[in-house]
């Protein structure tokens, strides 16, 4: 499947954002790719940051999206 880069912010331990180019897939069978203008955080978010939600490293917080 073919890929390209993409800007994120990227916490990879408590505490330590850092922003960087990902690969990102593009869409496969019924999926759609939704171009958005801004994503914003959680609350439940905020958790992660300094490591208090058992959370996998790397991982791109962010899911409020708006065009």
């Amino acid at each position: 499947m073919p890929s390209r880069s993409v800007h994120a912010a990227v916490i990879d331990e408590p505490a330590s954002l850092c922003e960087t180019q990902i690969q990102l897939d593009d869409p496969g069978l019924n999926e759609v790719e939704v171009k958005g203008a801004a994503a914003g955080v959680f609350r439940s978010d905020l958790h992660v940051w300094p490591g208090e939600r058992d959370t996998h490293f790397l991982a791109v917080l962010g899911d409020e999206g708006s065009e």
